[in-house]
């Protein structure tokens, strides 16, 4: 019996060895899932770094145990590690061309006639790839807003009293361009309910929220007595963060250390602006990007989030609650998560309430068992399996 009469059942199935670009990939990923998602953002997900970066981390390897094939496309076509061996090992192919960035289109269009769903990330993106990819495949789009950045715009527009023209020029025209993304796509995504409300009032029926993805805490938290000081932690490559550092320090700490001067604030998060590394002081310490933050948040009494302007849903504050770090933030903070002042964090745009629950939390040993308690009940809400349930129904829906 030769090879081939022996075989001859299980080699009809197989690709042949040679021909095109397209029947080549096809055949090296026979095996790796029945649909194909291209998930396009501006880099890799740094999903110890920021806050959109651990969500889409977390939907990639969602997309991965449903049985998709997954490619990713970062924009910048930067090879950053350990992010891009990270992804290969879950099985998710990372698109960087050796040629220049010109030719990523080139590149792409390859590929585009094999693709059952390209997932769009920001409007930068979409404004990018949105009609490239439509005009030349027939795989339906999502456009995952992130958080619609023109109430992030506007709110920081506002909050400066509404004189820069260059900020209203902005929002303005983030939301021209978000209103038309959401009707040029077959579906949106948000990450918040009162997002996705603002984009059916748009016109755009088909709107799904995929929140921020958290793993809740299995281990013991450490106790209230074992602890001391307060956390801030935020990537300060975003203005939000860094008005609500300065807030902090300058307006509602001295607050705190009126009371409790020894009341330490550690200042977490990557890319520290020279206004951050300014705000260094006795008692206040700057520690630019740590990789792995759980210890900080094993140590501190309180995290606080005063937030002025932003959108969407806040990673750092649901950081905090899934490991059982009770929060203090704003109400721009706590949005989009259904957070109730008192029962699962404390809430207040007011610095010298802000300044009372900081201290409050350093002195109530039963209010802040109480907090830690429900914050990680209330975060099981954004569990992987239970967003994956949700991605799973979302994809079905655009048959």
């Amino acid at each position: 019996h030769s090879f081939s009469a022996k075989w001859s059942h299980q080699l009809e199935n197989h690709f042949e060895p040679t021909g095109s670009f397209l029947n080549q990939y096809q055949a090296a990923n026979r095996l790796n899932g029945t649909k194909s998602i291209l998930v396009i953002d501006t880099y890799l997900p740094f999903h110890d770094r920021e806050s959109g970066g651990h969500r889409l981390f977390q939907i990639l390897l969602i997309l991965r145990k449903l049985g998709y094939q997954v490619s990713f496309l970062p924009h910048n076509q930067k090879s950053e590690e350990p992010y891009v061996s990270e992804l290969q090992q879950k099985g998710i192919e990372v698109l960087i061309f050796r040629e220049p960035i010109s030719d990523i289109k080139k590149q792409i269009s390859k590929r585009l006639e094999k693709l059952d769903i390209v997932w769009i990330c920001r409007p930068q993106m979409y404004r990018e790839y949105g009609s490239f990819i439509r005009k030349r495949c027939k795989a339906r789009i999502i456009y995952d807003t992130i958080d619609l950045h023109f109430i992030r715009v506007k709110r920081q527009w506002e909050f400066l009293g509404k004189k820069s023209k260059k900020l209203h020029r902005k929002w303005v025209k983030f939301l021209r361009d978000e209103k038309s993304f959401s009707r040029h796509c077959d579906l949106v995504l948000t990450v918040t309910e009162d997002e996705a409300s603002e984009v059916c009032n748009w016109g755009n029926e088909k709107t799904f929220i995929v929140p921020n993805i958290h793993l809740c805490t299995n281990s013991s938290v450490p106790s209230f007595m074992d602890r001391s000081g307060v956390l801030f932690i935020g990537s300060y490559l975003h203005t939000p963060n860094i008005d609500a550092a300065k807030w902090l320090v300058h307006e509602i700490m001295p607050l705190v250390w009126q009371k409790n001067p020894e009341t330490h604030l550690f200042l977490l998060g990557s890319n520290p602006t020279s206004e951050i590394l300014k705000l260094r002081r006795s008692g206040v310490c700057v520690t630019g990007f740590v990789k792995d933050v759980k210890p900080y948040f094993d140590q501190v009494k309180a995290f606080a989030a005063p937030l002025r302007y932003g959108a969407g849903m806040k990673g750092k504050v649901g950081q905090s609650m899934s490991l059982g770090l009770p929060v203090v933030t704003t109400a721009i903070g706590a949005e989009g998560m259904n957070l109730i002042n008192g029962k699962h964090a404390f809430i207040s745009d007011d610095p010298v309430i802000i300044a009372q629950n900081i201290s409050t939390l350093g002195d109530d040993e039963a209010k802040w068992n109480e907090l830690s308690t429900a914050g990680i009940r209330h975060m099981g809400e954004y569990a992987p399996e239970v967003v994956s349930g949700r991605i799973e129904r979302i994809i079905k829906s655009l048959k």
